[in-house]
């Protein structure tokens, strides 16, 4: 019997209760990030193994365990001492769980049973899970200099490290491997880096922070990605930017600075 049919089912289920588990007792938020990691790397080893395809491990597992690991930074940020905290971080755990959900039902079609995979299916869906995972993480980061009060260069350099992340998948689910590849990579993350350390000192909530970080990381690995897949006009150039700049503009003047 072929269990693997039941990776995207199974496995997403598995994290959602790991999501849970800080719930019961704070101090078990390490220990879900590792059960969570594990149960990721099952997952993503399990499907390779089966899969007639020649791809690498580390290249499926990379998305569920950022976007999951952020999830479960920021629902530590969330304030639970309220009904709509509380309502807020279960529907983020829901939402996230059935994200995953779809991410490993297309990297099952992908690996093993190709002929129900739709075309783009899983570049479209890491554009925007990629975007909802900046969005996540950095929050948690702003967060937690807010009430944490831990030293701003140890935080930006864990933003770095989601950053390097991300935008090494995107590039790996749009099979570019040019060489000047990686000269933007680095650009890209370089670039958002410096700005989430620029805008840390804004007296903005760590929301609103987080989604202008967001906003910036989608124009520019939007406008880059096209650049390397060599598909790049003025007319996505002009799109990008006048959306950025207009939703930047938007959350800046409907925002309650502190």
């Amino acid at each position: 019997m072929n269990y693997n049919r039941f990776i995207p089912l199974f496995i997403p289920f598995v994290i959602f209760l790991f999501f849970e588990l800080p719930s019961f007792n704070p101090e078990y938020l390490y220990l879900s990030l590792v059960f969570i990691f594990l149960s990721v790397l099952y997952s993503g080893r399990q499907l390779v193994l089966a899969s007639v395809k020649k791809e690498k491990w580390y290249n499926i597992v990379l998305l569920p365990i950022y976007l999951s690991f952020s999830v479960v930074l920021l629902s530590a940020m969330i304030p639970t001492n309220h009904f709509f905290g509380k309502l807020s971080i279960q529907f983020l755990f829901i939402f996230v769980s059935i994200l995953l959900y779809y991410y490993f039902k297309f990297i099952y079609y992908y690996l093993i049973n190709h002929s129900k995979y739709s075309e783009r299916s899983l570049e479209y869906f890491s554009s925007y899970a990629n975007f909802l995972s900046v969005y996540l993480i950095s929050s948690a980061v702003f967060g937690f200099q807010a009430f944490l009060n831990i030293p701003i260069w140890t935080l930006m350099i864990l933003i770095l490290f989601f950053l390097i992340m991300i935008v090494y998948e995107v590039m790996w689910i749009n099979n570019i491997s040019k060489p000047q590849a990686y000269f933007y990579m680095a650009l890209v993350c370089l670039a958002v880096f410096e700005l989430a350390w620029a805008i840390s000192f804004l007296t903005l909530s760590f929301y609103i922070l987080g989604l202008l970080i967001a906003i910036v990381y989608y124009v520019l690995i939007g406008l880059v990605r096209f650049y390397l897949l060599e598909i790049i006009n003025k007319k996505i150039i002009k799109t990008y930017l006048l959306l950025g700049s207009v939703s930047i503009l938007i959350v800046l003047l409907t925002s309650n600075w502190i």
